[in-house]
C-alpha cells in the first residue's frame, strides 16, 4: 500500500490502484504546525539577534575600532618641538630633522625576504641582526619601530638601498631629535628629553605641555592583502609644532658662573659639588643656575668623568649597572632647588637689614658677647666659646657673632 502526505490531501491507495481513502487536514492540525514552526523560527533566531545586538550596540566601539585597524594604516608624524632660548634670543636647545625606521612585517613575502631585510636594516643602522630579524616574523603587525631619530644622511642611505633590492616593508617617518649646542651649558636647569621626544627632566619637563606641539598623522586605506590603496584614499594632517620658551638665564653669566665654579671646586677640593646662583635683586629673576659636576644633554645617559669610569670598571658587573643609575642620577639632580639647605649665617645679613629698617639699630649700637646667651629654656652658644666681648654692628657682622644677632632678633621683635 502507498500513502501520499501532502500539507493539503492525504490519499491512501491500494495494490490495485483505487483510492481507498482521502481526506484534508484539519485546521486544528494547520494551527499547530503554524505555530510549531513560529516558535522554532523565533528560537533559533533568538540567538542571532543577540549577537546582532552585542556586536552593532553593545561592543561596537571594540569592532568599530577592530575594522579600522584592519582597513586602515595610521602613521604618527612627530611635531617639531619648541626651542628654548636664553633671555638675549640664543638657542641653547633646539630640534632637527631625523627620520624613524619601521616595518609592515605583513608586507614580507618569503623567509628569504626577512633574511634580507634584517641584513640591510641591521648593517646601515648598525643594528643587531637577529633582534631586526625577530621582528620581521610578527606577521600581523604593520608597525615594529626599527631605530628612532636617525640622521638624514643615514635615511637617504637607506633609501638607496630600499630601492636597489625592492623593499617595499621597510618605511621612513618624519621625526625631530632634540640638539643642545652648548653640550653641558645649564644642563641641570634645561634638562633633557627621552627617545620619544618627551621631557625628563629641567624646563624641557615642566614645560613640556608647550614645548611638544601636537603630532600628525599619515591615514591611509589598505586592500584585502594589507597593501596601500591610490594616493586618492589618503589623508594628511599636518603636526602642530611646540612653542618657544625663552628663559631669564643669561648664556654670558651662566658660562662665567660655571667656569669660576668649575675653578672653585678643584681648588677647594669640594666632594659634594659646587653650586651657585647668579640672580637680579631688583627682580629677583634667575640669571645663571649651576651645579658641578654637569654632564653633556647631547649625551645624558653617558658618564663622561675619567674618574667614575675608572671607579664603575672596577666593579664586579652586578652591581655596575646599579652604580651607574646611581651616579646618573646624581648628575642630573639640580642640588639648588633638590638639597636641603641650611642657611646658618647668611640670614645674618637679613637679620641686621630688618633692625636697620625697624630703626632698633644703628652703626654705633654695640653690643656683649660672653660666649652664649639664654633665650627662653635654653641656652645658645657663640661659634667663638669665649665669646667676642664688645663688639660693633659692622664686627658683629664680620665676626659672624650668634650672640650680638640673637639680641638684635630679640630687639625687632614679632612684628
Amino acid at each position: 500500500m502507498l500513502v501520499l502526505v501532502t500539507s493539503i490531501t492525504c490519499l491512501v491507495i491500494d495494490s490495485g490502484g483505487y483510492a481507498v481513502a482521502k481526506f484534508r487536514p484539519s485546521n486544528t492540525i494547520l494551527i499547530r504546525i503554524i505555530i510549531s514552526m513560529f516558535v522554532f523560527g523565533f528560537v533559533i533566531f533568538i540567538p542571532i539577534v543577540l549577537k546582532l545586538v552585542n556586536i552593532q550596540l553593545i561592543d561596537y566601539k571594540t569592532y568599530q575600532a577592530k575594522a579600522i585597524e584592519q582597513q586602515t594604516r595610521d602613521t604618527v608624524i612627530t611635531p617639531k618641538r619648541g626651542t628654548i632660548y636664553d633671555r638675549n634670543g640664543k638657542k641653547i636647545a633646539v630640534s632637527a630633522s631625523a627620520e624613524t625606521v619601521f616595518i609592515a612585517p605583513v608586507d614580507i613575502k618569503s623567509e628569504d625576504e626577512e633574511k634580507l631585510v634584517a641584513q640591510v636594516l641591521s648593517e646601515t643602522l648598525s643594528l643587531d641582526y637577529d633582534s631586526v630579524l625577530e621582528k620581521t616574523k610578527n606577521k600581523k603587525s604593520y608597525y615594529q619601530v626599527i631605530k628612532k631619530k636617525i640622521d638624514i644622511e643615514t635615511a637617504n642611505l637607506l633609501r638607496q638601498k630600499i630601492k636597489e633590492n625592492k623593499l617595499k616593508a621597510i618605511h621612513l617617518a618624519e621625526d625631530t631629535k632634540r640638539y643642545y649646542p652648548y653640550g653641558s651649558f645649564a644642563s641641570q636647569v634645561i634638562g633633557f628629553c627621552g627617545d620619544d621626544n618627551n621631557g625628563l627632566m629641567g624646563i624641557e619637563m615642566v614645560y613640556e605641555n608647550t614645548l611638544k606641539g601636537k603630532p600628525g598623522r599619515i591615514i591611509s586605506a589598505k586592500n584585502a592583502r594589507g597593501a596601500d590603496m591610490p594616493f586618492k584614499y589618503e589623508e594628511y594632517v599636518d603636526p602642530l609644532n611646540g612653542q618657544n620658551v625663552v628663559l631669564t638665564i643669561d648664556e654670558t653669566v651662566q658660562q662665567v658662573l660655571e667656569s669660576h665654579l668649575r675653578t672653585t671646586v678643584v681648588d677647594a677640593k669640594v666632594m659634594q659639588r659646587g653650586a651657585g646662583i647668579v640672580f637680579d635683586v631688583k627682580t629677583g629673576e634667575i640669571l645663571a643656575m649651576a651645579t658641578i659636576n654637569d654632564f653633556d644633554l647631547n649625551k645624558p645617559f653617558e658618564i663622561t668623568d675619567e674618574s667614575i669610569l675608572q671607579r664603575l670598571n672596577s666593579l664586579p658587573e652586578a652591581e655596575r649597572s646599579k652604580e651607574k643609575n646611581r651616579e646618573l642620577n646624581a648628575a642630573w639632580r639640580n642640588k639648588i632647588i633638590s638639597d636641603s639647605y641650611e642657611p646658618g649665617s647668611v640670614f645674618k645679613i637679613l637679620t641686621v637689614a630688618m633692625g636697620l629698617e625697624e630703626g632698633v639699630v644703628n652703626a654705633n649700637s654695640t653690643f656683649n658677647c660672653a660666649g652664649a646667651l639664654k633665650v627662653a629654656d635654653r641656652t645658645i652658644r657663640c661659634w667663638k666659646r669665649e665669646g667676642h666681648g664688645n663688639v660693633t654692628l659692622s664686627e658683629a657682622l664680620e665676626k659672624s657673632c650668634n650672640c650680638a644677632l640673637m639680641q638684635i632678633g630679640a630687639r625687632v621683635g614679632n612684628r
